[in-house]
């Protein structure tokens, strides 16, 4: 028997690509259903900071989560997201300003 005609055996595999709507992109683009991934200097210029700073973290635990493939660490982008978000800070939105800071912001009758 050649290696040609022999089937696989072993455990079956399971396709990452959703079946209703297959994406024709490579795995790590984005399509609706399916993840992209960031490779750490993507993930560190997506996240304005330097990649040795997404090391620290990792080595910490800290920061966002990523996934080890093999050797490369992988970042997913909603991920990325949910990090980004979660550090949101909430403001009044209302500045609170008197005497010669609040003349300096309002427009003069000069004009």
């Amino acid at each position: 028997m050649t290696s040609a005609s022999r089937t696989p055996e072993g455990p079956s595999f399971i396709s990452a690509v959703p079946t209703a709507a297959p994406c024709a992109q490579p795995w790590w683009n984005h399509c609706p259903d399916q993840v992209e991934w960031l490779s750490s200097d993507a993930a560190a210029a997506y996240l304005f900071t330097p990649e040795v700073t997404l090391r620290t973290w990792r080595a910490r635990l800290i920061g966002p989560p990523f996934h080890r493939v093999g050797h490369r660490v992988m970042y997913s982008r909603r991920d990325l997201d949910v990090f980004v978000a979660a550090g949101r800070v909430q403001t009044s939105g209302v500045v609170s300003l008197s005497g010669p800071e609040l003349a300096a912001v309002l427009p003069s009758d000069d004009q």
